[in-house]
Parts: structure tokens; C-alpha cells; sequence
């Protein structure tokens, strides 16, 4: 609606009008319990007479009803007439961030590598990276 005012020089009351059809009731319901997958594999190892330790690991998790939180604004008017005009101005509606279930499948990978080499009996080099 604003590009409609901004890039096309509708008024306010004729870019509401063009855009009112778009709006729906939010589709949201109680709250269901997270899942999650997971699936992870990693190798530990000595090397150079156990001088040189080696951690690398690699891991996939898959969430369903994966919670997250959406913004709603919730007009104040009762008149449906009115909501389109009232979803415009902050001060005709009432807004909320409430919990959700997404859904959507969510994905998230990523590794793990480190090296801990250890030099004498009291100094040890380390170096890690996470993805």
C-alpha cells in the first residue's frame, strides 16, 4: 500500500481501497509442541604421539511446528468497514507479537572443527572454527 502512495501518488483513502482485498484474518491457532531431528557425526583424534588433538563434527537438525513469533495488529473498530483505514494508523489499532507454530519445515546445519596442538608441557596452541 505505501509503494501505491509513494511511487503512484494515490491518496491515502484510494491505495487503501485498491489494497483492502488483500487483507485475511490470521490463520494462527494454539500453540503445538516443537519437534526436532537431529542427526550429528563428528570424529575425535591424536596425532604426532598425542600432541595434536583434532575435533571436527558436522550436525542437521530438522524442526517441525517450529515456534516463532509473528506481529498482528488487531484493529479497534468493530466496523468492517472500517478496518481497511484503521490497519493504516497506529493509532486505530492495537498491536501484538504473539507465539506461533511456523509452518514451514525448518533446516539448520552447520560444523564444528578445532585443533589443540599442545607445545612443551604448559603452552597449548588451539584454533577452532563453527559454521
Amino acid at each position: 500500500m505505501l509503494a501505491d502512495i509513494n511511487q503512484t501518488s494515490l491518496t491515502q483513502a484510494a491505495a487503501i481501497e485498491k489494497n483492502k482485498g488483500l487483507l485475511q484474518r490470521n490463520p494462527y491457532t494454539y500453540l503445538k509442541p516443537e519437534h526436532a531431528q537431529t542427526w550429528e557425526a563428528g570424529y575425535k583424534g591424536l596425532f604426532f604421539g598425542n600432541s595434536l588433538y583434532a575435533n571436527a563434527d558436522v550436525y542437521l537438525s530438522r524442526f517441525s511446528n517450529f515456534i516463532a513469533q509473528a506481529n498482528m495488529n488487531v484493529p479497534n473498530s468493530p466496523d468492517e468497514a472500517t478496518i481497511p483505514a484503521d490497519l493504516y494508523t497506529r493509532t486505530t489499532q492495537t498491536q501484538y507479537r504473539m507465539y506461533t507454530n511456523s509452518r514451514s519445515i525448518i533446516d539448520n546445519f552447520g560444523f564444528s572443527a578445532g585443533l589443540n596442538y599442545q607445545w612443551h608441557r604448559s603452552l597449548i596452541l588451539a584454533a577452532n572454527t563453527t559454521f
